[in-house]
């Protein structure tokens, strides 16, 4: 009998184990090894770990389909996978000198905002912190639930299912399938469709990190209007879809925080970047003829934060139909910066 017992506890610690891997695979893993592809000194540490949210998701999204198109989706290929991507996290931290990479881990500007000036500053801080701080209680509160909404159990969690199954779910109805290639990961690594808190413990994420998005922009900024926005986006939140619509598994959420984090890095960039001070024009040599250099191309690669929109907008039609609009917005923007 202790041995049976011994053994069933040690399932159990195992489970919990690849649970918790599939957490980080489905938040941070691959989006922390693709957001060294976007350096940017700048940014601060909400930035860093909403983006690499953002990145994961969606990097996961390709990966199963390709794994699942493959009929190569299995744990073993999965848990090979994370090991790879642990080793390339480490060796990039030992490479660096200081453990930490500058150009995507900034924290410093993040600690100015807490450090009010006076009363109304300090009013909108408190608010800012006590909606976090809600907000932050409802992630609690939803670890160690289940799906119980209709549309997440007849539809979400069962497209999830199907996916962790090595198969195309059908029907879907032409919904996109980000959230649920996603859930299907924690069912594959802890080996049964049964145990669905893994999976549902992600939802409470999108809106948290959408109120952290505004306290990265007041950090950017130090404008006190991104706190008040901080506030105001979670009393939204909580009076029109309340804290068990939001975490219910339903993908109005996840689109509006990758419609937001698609405008996110263009706004930063190009509207509250400091002026840059113009820099003295170089005196070209003189040349011979028939020696000219070849002259540069007049078009230059698209910058970071464009790669970025475009990637995190791309993403918000993956997560629901309604990403259309987005894209649509998006592009309109990104044409009215460059004309």
């Amino acid at each position: 009998f202790r041995r049976v017992l011994f053994r069933s506890q040690v399932k159990v610690y195992v489970m919990f184990f690849a649970g918790l891997m599939a957490i980080a695979q489905m938040t941070v893993l691959p989006g922390a090894l693709l957001l060294k592809c976007f350096p940017d000194r700048d940014r601060n540490v909400v930035e860093s770990i909403a983006y690499a949210f953002g990145l994961s998701l969606v990097a996961n999204a390709v990966l199963v389909s390709l794994l699942v198109l493959l009929h190569s989706y299995t744990a073993t290929v999965v848990w090979w996978i994370i090991a790879a991507e642990v080793v390339a996290l480490v060796w990039a931290a030992i490479h660096n000198r200081a453990g930490r990479d500058t150009a995507n881990f900034n924290p410093g500007k993040l600690h100015a905002i807490f450090r009010p000036k006076d009363f109304i500053t300090s009013l909108a801080v408190l608010f800012a912190l006590a909606t976090i701080f809600v907000f932050l209680r409802f992630c609690y509160q939803n670890w160690d639930t289940v799906f119980t909404g209709i549309d997440d159990v007849a539809n979400w969690d069962r497209w999830a299912c199907e996916w962790a199954a090595g198969q195309f779910p059908v029907p879907t109805w032409w919904y996109p399938q980000l959230l649920p290639a996603n859930w299907s990961l924690t069912y594959l690594l802890i080996g049964t469709v049964d145990v669905k808190m893994f999976a549902k413990s992600v939802t409470a994420l999108f809106p948290l990190l959408t109120l952290l998005l505004f306290a990265g922009l007041a950090a950017r900024h130090k404008r006190l209007s991104h706190l008040l926005g901080l506030a105001v986006t979670g009393w939204l939140f909580l009076h029109y879809l309340g804290p068990a619509y939001m975490t219910w598994g339903y993908t109005d959420v996840p689109l509006a925080f990758f419609s937001f984090l698609a405008f996110y890095p263009v706004y930063v960039n190009r509207f509250l970047a400091p002026p840059a001070v113009p820099a003295a024009i170089p005196i070209q040599p003189l040349t011979l003829p028939g020696k000219q250099k070849p002259s540069e191309p007049l078009v230059s690669a698209p910058p970071n934060d464009i790669w970025l929109a475009l990637t995190f907008v791309c993403a918000s039609m993956l997560v629901k139909q309604g990403g259309i609009f987005a894209l649509i917005a998006c592009l309109a923007w990104l044409a009215y910066i460059a004309f």
